[in-house]
């Protein structure tokens, strides 16, 4: 048997991986805000690094999107 696997078109995955880096943008910034609320570093540098991670994954999505143009 044969099967083959139905991958989701280039600009699928770029809009599925712009979609996650915009929420882990937006998670990020809400753990950073709280944290500084709070007086809680750790929380405030673990929302910058999830805030940039999710700016990666949007970029990386918006290139994806240009290739498949």
């Amino acid at each position: 048997m044969n099967k083959t696997i139905d991958r989701p078109k280039t600009e699928d995955r770029g809009a599925t991986d712009k979609a996650k880096g915009h929420l882990k943008e937006a998670i990020g910034t809400l753990k950073q805000k709280v944290g500084d609320v709070l007086g809680d570093e750790r929380l405030r540098e673990q929302g910058k690094v999830q805030h940039a991670e999710g700016r990666a994954d949007r970029m990386r999505g918006e290139v994806k999107e240009g290739l498949a143009n």
